[in-house]
């Protein structure tokens, strides 16, 4: 429920704080007095949108604050779906401020939210019918969503098993579509791909490989003068007379004799000994590693085309010498995707139909429970109807089947006649200003409780509306908030008494300015709206004494 709300510097309210209780509301004002702009205020707490424009002239920013009463459990709910942290001990309210810069904001019990959010998350709460609303209750849409509404949660549940289904179907529909009309490209590709993963299969380029042939090639073009000097090497340690080595073996023995008199020649001896094995050793290293001087021309010339041909296809394809085998295992991984995805085509021809299957069958589900409810919904939206003053009211349900949609095979038409012995027609065609008000009203009663809907607000449901008939509505008003809190902008003195609290909304001029006032009134001023309501401008004692005879009358109604 709806506890206060609050505006301050919007459009022309400069400011006001209005206490709001359970029970039928009526707000009223004279034309141009600015209900519109008190009722779009709500919208906007509410995540409509809304620009700079709203702001009014006592300031460079305008709010709107909304408080509730609402159960903790309900509280905690709508803080999850909006993102935002718990605070049981905080008052829960809905603020909306709006900037000159354009900026807008809107935050729940304080915290930030998005109006998407919000609006989606209220949506089930609260519930505005506007005048331009209206027009949409003539679509076929609407007339499904009506009788779905009215039949309850299993028409919910196939509803959403339904868009489920649909939602699913189109998208594999979808994934077919695109796989197939991308198959010609597809093949180019594939194409393409073979040339490439053939073309790096066959130049097999290996990290570090063009290092390695380089340094083959300077060893080859320099082999003679690399020959002479493992020749020379060899010749001072092993070959010419009186070699390092001979003369190493020469002192080695020398000192083995030293060593045998005279141990402190040991040590000597021992590392004489060493290094005549070592450079026996290298010599042997030497001899083993010695380069053929003799390098075939072809084999530096097959070097050098295979370091060009690395560059080359390095160059071509943007890479590194060592990133060429993690590329041609990215393209054979792209590949076998593309060669997977004519798999694709046929797993998903194969599973389509069953898809299909399961959508028509929910479908006609829901179509079998639709056409069971229609007779009860025909019947209960025409007693309505008779209650406002159409006796001769008579409602049907025109259901015909169409191709298969997100809202199964059904069209509804919703037909009306309110004169006896004529054939209902579809509403748009039938119903006048007055009679599709009291349609409307009608429509919200039986669907406000399925709908769980605990705020109601009508901007002036009742236009085209007099007499008996807006007696009937304004009773029918009554009982609608027993079950929930409602708020009407009305011109009937009629709904005007029989509210159990009453708002006026009111233009004066102050300080060479139009301002917006809006003010509960108490018993007397009640007296003088209704006076106003029932005789115009010229309200006299009179008038003030219908008026507070209506309004006597209608305290008594329950």
């Amino acid at each position: 429920m709806l506890n206060q709300l609050d505006i301050q510097n919007y459009v022309l309210i400069k400011k006001c704080s209005i206490p709001l209780q359970g029970g039928l509301t009526v707000i009223s004002g004279e034309t141009g007095s600015g209900k519109s702009i008190f009722l779009d205020a709500i919208r906007m707490v509410f995540g409509e949108k809304g620009d700079k424009n709203l702001v009014g002239k006592n300031g460079p920013s305008s709010h709107i604050t909304a408080t509730f009463e609402i159960p903790l459990s309900e509280q905690k709910q709508i803080s999850m779906e909006l993102g935002v942290e718990d605070n049981p001990d905080e008052i829960t309210s809905l603020q909306r401020t709006f900037l000159t810069s354009g900026k807008s904001s809107i935050r729940f019990m304080g915290q930030v939210c998005t109006l998407s959010q919000v609006k989606s998350t209220f949506q089930d709460l609260i519930h505005i019918h506007s005048q331009n609303e209206t027009p949409a209750l003539l679509k076929k849409e609407m007339h499904l969503h009506l009788l779905d509404t009215w039949t309850g949660e299993e028409a919910a549940q196939l509803n959403k098993e339904l868009t489920g289904a649909w939602n699913e179907l189109k998208k594999h529909e979808k994934e077919l579509n695109a796989l197939k009309k991308a198959e010609s490209d597809r093949m180019q590709e594939l194409d393409m791909l073979n040339f490439q993963i053939e073309e790096l299969e066959t130049a097999n380029i290996q990290p570090g490989e063009s290092a390695h042939l380089s340094q083959s090639i300077r060893i080859a073009q320099n082999a003679q003068m690399i020959t002479e000097a493992e020749n020379r090497i060899m010749d001072h340690l092993q070959n010419a007379d009186f070699s390092i080595l001979e003369r190493t073996a020469s002192v080695e023995k020398d000192l083995e004799y030293l060593a045998s008199i005279d141990n402190k020649y040991q040590d000597i001896s021992n590392q004489v000994q060493n290094i005549h094995a070592e450079l026996t050793d290298l010599a042997h290293d030497i001899r083993s590693k010695k380069t053929d001087e003799f390098f075939a021309m072809e084999s530096i010339e097959a070097d050098i085309t295979r370091i060009e041909m690395i560059k080359k296809i390095c160059k071509k394809y943007h890479l590194q010498e060592e990133d060429v085998p993690t590329f041609l295992e990215h393209l054979k991984i792209k590949h076998e995707k593309l060669l997977g995805s004519s798999d694709e085509i046929k797993k998903l021809e194969e599973i389509l139909p069953s898809l299909k299957e399961k959508t028509v069958d929910i479908a006609n589900r829901l179509s079998k429970l639709r056409k069971s409810n229609a007779p009860g919904f025909e019947m209960a939206l025409t007693a309505e109807l008779k209650e406002l003053m159409m006796p001769y009211a008579e409602c049907k349900c025109e259901i015909s089947q169409t191709e298969l949609s997100k809202h199964g095979f059904d069209e509804i038409t919703l037909l009306f006649t309110s004169n006896k012995g004529q054939i209902p027609k579809p509403i748009h065609l039938t119903a006048s200003g007055g009679e599709m008000a009291r349609i409307v009203l009608s429509l919200k009663i039986l669907l406000a409780d399925k709908a769980g809907q605990k705020i109601l607000i009508f901007d002036e449901i009742d236009t085209g509306v007099s007499g008996k008939a807006a007696h009937s509505m304004a009773l029918k008003l009554k009982a609608l908030a027993k079950h929930a809190q409602v708020f009407v902008i009305s011109h009937l003195p009629q709904i005007a008494s029989v509210a159990n609290h009453h708002i006026q909304v009111k233009k004066i001029v102050e300080n060479h300015q139009s301002i917006t006032t809006v003010n509960i009134l108490n018993p007397e001023e009640r007296v003088e709206e209704v006076a106003r309501l029932l005789a115009g401008k010229n309200i006299n004692d009179i008038s003030r004494e219908n008026a507070r005879s209506l309004l006597k009358e209608q305290a008594t109604v329950n």
